[in-house]
């Protein structure tokens, strides 16, 4: 005996059984389903066997009632793991009708939910809906950002974030982390990395920009001297500083010397190339390299 369909009070006949990965078991009609999905149904299927499905039971059974010519479920109400679940299997089966209303409720909840609507919008080509949510994510913490996208399989996202939390403490970043699996490994990665930008950091320290020729012939003004001293000594009491902050925060030292301000500008930019050149090796990279299968 075929199992009922999960809609109340419908009469149509079950001609066609859907499983979800827990085993449990839908009535449902071909010609609904065909009717109200693109491909929830496989065009090459036995009649008389399953359509096994990946779902959970309750996502199977919303889709269930999606196709029906009756009121929609109230997605409204969904507690929101559930609804990403359906969102994503909407798009997958492309239910068009429950697609519409799944990206709307995701356009609202982007500020409330900026990481779980980037992954959501990122798998469907969304790309509106994706910049906005980068740009919530990325205006939070960086440590935040950066777990949260690492545990939704966020590269790009992620890689950027991690970025922005070299110049954390070490204990910040490892209390941050400790509650995943592979902290430990997501630890050692992020310790390769900022041992990578400390280096480059020291060489661009050790080597300063070339001096412009003042007025008079001399390359460098001794408040260049008094300048480039201030740097390095505070940058050696923390090697783990924004150097770009420090060479920034001491111009105030060169006096105005428009020759020096050049010199320290050029500085500045090398750094902040440093840090977000392409060159620059990622997380994910690092990860890929050093410890394993990374996060793509």
């Amino acid at each position: 005996m075929a199992p009922p369909c999960p809609v109340d009070r419908c009469r149509l006949q079950v001609d066609v059984v859907l499983e979800a990965n827990d085993g449990s078991l839908y009535g449902a009609h071909a010609r609904n389903v065909e009717a109200f999905s693109a491909s929830l149904l496989p065009l090459d299927r036995d009649p008389s066997s399953l359509v096994k499905l990946t779902e959970d039971a309750e996502v199977v059974s919303l889709l269930c009632r999606f196709a029906h010519h009756r009121h929609q479920p109230d997605i409204s109400s969904l507690p929101w793991e559930t609804f990403c679940r359906l969102s994503t299997a909407v798009e997958k089966y492309k239910v068009y009708n429950a697609m519409a209303m799944c990206k709307l409720k995701m356009e609202y909840s982007v500020v409330e939910h900026p990481y779980e609507v980037l992954q959501y919008a990122s798998n469907t080509g969304y790309d509106a809906l994706r910049d906005r949510a980068v740009k919530l994510c990325l205006n939070s913490h960086p440590i935040e950002c950066f777990v949260n996208a690492k545990k939704l399989g966020l590269s790009v996202l992620m890689d950027e974030a991690a970025a922005k939390t070299l110049d954390l403490p070490l204990s910040t970043v490892e209390a941050a982390i400790r509650g995943q699996a592979d902290w430990q490994t997501t630890l050692l990665t992020w310790m390769i990395q900022r041992e990578g930008l400390r280096n480059e950091k020291l060489c661009l320290l050790l080597r300063p920009p070339a001096a412009t020729q003042h007025k008079g012939g001399a390359p460098r003004c001794d408040d260049w001297h008094v300048y480039y001293k201030a740097v390095a000594r505070e940058f050696s009491a923390d090697p783990d500083g924004d150097l770009e902050e420090i060479i920034t925060r001491n111009k105030r030292l060169l006096r105005g010397c428009s020759y020096c301000l050049k010199s320290a500008e050029v500085w500045e930019r090398a750094v902040y190339a440093m840090r977000t050149g392409a060159g620059w090796p990622s997380f994910s990279s690092i990860y890929r390299r050093y410890v394993g299968d990374g996060e793509d």
